[in-house]
């Protein structure tokens, strides 16, 4: 059963993508955005795209999937996640003063979608996500026992956690169960959403992290494992990897683990991190064959 609630509006607008419409969503308090189009079959699976880090809908590795499952005959929804703003488009502003995001904001917003499309009378709904959207999908999907499929796309697992860590620690100069226990400290104070007195955050090089960022980014809640958690996800699920990605390398080596009869794990030849071009309509390809199971 569906275990997130939130509130939420809905406006839907014409879109100037030869595609789709543009849907704003009210999620805890920000607009969300997302580029929809509905199949003219009634009972297609509806194909939601999670997009990688601080990344957004329109970049041209969810642009290029969005159609290539449009071509294919599935509905489709694009989202980008808030990161805290109204109506966000582009890369996230590395170049704000503060920043103040977390992996779970990230899954309450997947879930406002989820039930916005299960509310617009989608039965079959799939998630894919891609990278760090990988982690996200993963999270939320183990909660939600009514997806009708899985598909993690060069997914962010542990080692990008603990790369990610020790980026932040050399940032820094302080040993992260240092700055894991000021930022407690601060949450504890009710100052979670003041900034600390740090510089770096995931890739952007300057602004300084909130605490709730710090916990909610660089503390091990045992969920950045995307390996263990598709282990014990019990539905068909896909792993998709490039044997040229240098990001997330070597994904059938890490997802070896969980691969099963229920978690198949597939890589495409000299695809990179971004499967562009003719690699995202395999990444389609293989996805549709994974879909159409019974």
């Amino acid at each position: 059963m569906l275990k997130f609630f939130v509130p939420l509006t809905l406006f839907v607008m014409a879109h100037a993508s030869a595609y789709a419409e543009l849907v704003e969503l009210d999620v805890d308090g920000h607009v969300a955005l997302a580029d929809y189009d509905r199949s003219d079959d009634p009972v297609a699976p509806l194909v939601i795209l999670g997009h990688g880090t601080l990344a957004h809908k329109d970049m041209e590795t969810i642009d290029l999937l969005h159609a290539a499952f449009v071509e294919r005959g599935y509905s489709v929804l694009s989202y980008s996640l808030t990161y805290g703003q109204d109506r966000r488009t582009g890369m996230y502003d590395c170049a704000r003063e503060v920043h103040d995001i977390t992996q779970q904001d990230a899954v309450t917003q997947i879930a406002a979608w989820v039930r916005w499309a299960r509310e617009l009378g989608h039965e079959k709904i799939a998630l894919l996500g891609h990278s760090r959207g990988g982690n996200q999908v993963m999270r939320y999907a183990e909660n939600d026992d009514d997806l009708s499929g899985l598909i993690l796309l060069a997914p962010a697992n542990q080692n990008s956690f603990v790369n990610s860590v020790t980026s932040l620690e050399e940032s820094a100069e302080q040993p992260m169960n240092d700055l894991l226990i000021q930022a407690e400290k601060m949450i504890a104070e009710g100052r979670g959403q003041e900034a600390m007195d740090i510089e770096g955050f995931i890739y952007c090089q300057t602004g300084k992290p909130t605490a709730r960022a710090i916990i909610g980014n660089y503390q091990d809640d045992g969920k950045f494992d995307t390996v263990t958690m598709l282990s014990e996800y019990p539905k068909p699920s896909l792993v998709l990897g490039g044997t040229a990605d240098d990001i997330v390398p070597d994904v059938d080596l890490l997802f070896a683990p969980a691969a099963s009869d229920l978690a198949r794990v597939v890589m495409i030849e000299d695809a990179d991190h971004f499967f562009l071009d003719f690699f995202a309509e395999d990444a389609a390809d293989l996805s549709s064959d994974y879909l159409d199971q019974p």
